[in-house]
């Protein structure tokens, strides 16, 4: 049977049509406009004759996730045929990304396509297309897919820190700290910025990712600073606190080690402190509770 995620791209090639036969003439571009119509009409109308009759006698389909190929006119209409049999309910939608023309009658689409079963599930493929032009029609000649799926997210695992996201500060009459959180493009992490200031003048800055371990199932951080100091921190939820036990590598080659505790105050407001302090072997003081609010426009 006809995979569902193979369905949609067979009207891709009308709809692109609409784009590049009528780039030529006004009258062709009608008359596009009109077959793309009869295309949705018919596979509306469960018509498999008609559809086939889109495509090249001899085209090919490959589904770049199986390596199945359908070939031709025919087995493209037996393929319909079974699909409308045993899929009485899918629906389609079509977004074009790029359309290019390699050679003379020749065209290229790339997009994604979304087909939507009866129970409302849906599955999205990337395309590419290739059609020609023969006796002044359209027909597709071949075309290539692959599901398309969203990469993982750590969210669920991160998304306790959330409330960090935004912009913070805390300052006294001497330095001034800011800082920026903000989550990456598919939520796997949350990525701070910060400068110091001392005197008004930039002291140092850094950076710092915090990430989900799966190995491990914790929170990790890593933060580099401008001086070459860097660090690994693993994060635990305690109460309504988190405490981030780290290991440090100092610019000069020490060794240290400290634990910070974070408090939210609030949606707009946070306080840490720092203890277990460590450099070489040597025990430093605890920072006392130091607040930060968060920065607004």
């Amino acid at each position: 049977m006809l995979m569902k995620k193979w369905i949609p791209i067979l009207l891709v090639p009308l709809i692109i049509w609409g784009y590049t036969h009528g780039s030529d003439e006004r009258g062709d571009k009608e008359a596009v406009r009109k077959k793309t119509e009869d295309y949705v009409k018919a596979y509306n109308d469960r018509d498999a004759e008609k559809i086939a009759g889109y495509w090249l006698e001899d085209a090919d389909y490959t589904n770049l996730n199986t390596g199945r190929t359908v070939s031709g006119r025919e087995e493209i209409r037996d393929e319909f045929a079974e699909l409308f049999k045993n899929e009485p309910d899918l629906t389609l939608e079509v977004s074009i990304e790029s359309i290019s023309f390699p050679s003379s009658g020749k065209a290229v689409g790339v997009g994604t396509a979304t087909v939507t079963d009866g129970e409302g599930d849906k599955e999205i493929t990337r395309f590419r297309v290739t059609f020609q032009k023969m006796n002044g029609d359209w027909y597709l000649a071949s075309e290539g897919e692959a599901e398309e799926s969203a990469p993982p997210s750590n969210y669920e695992q991160l998304k306790g820190l959330e409330w960090l996201i935004g912009n913070w500060e805390d300052s006294d009459e001497d330095v001034q700290v800011e800082s920026t959180y903000e989550w990456d493009k598919y939520k796997n992490f949350i990525k701070q910025h910060y400068t110091v200031q001392t005197l008004g003048k930039e002291a140092l800055e850094g950076k710092v990712i915090i990430g989900w371990d799966p190995v491990n199932e914790t929170i990790r951080s890593w933060h580099f600073d401008s001086h070459g100091g860097f660090a690994e921190g693993e994060w635990k939820k305690m109460g309504d606190r988190w405490v981030v036990e780290s290991l440090h590598t100092l610019p000069d080659g020490g060794i240290g080690s400290q634990i910070q505790v974070i408090t939210p105050e609030g949606s707009d407001a946070f306080t840490y402190e720092i203890s277990g302090r460590v450099v070489d072997g040597e025990i430093l003081p605890n920072i006392e509770p130091i607040k930060v609010i968060r920065k607004r426009g």
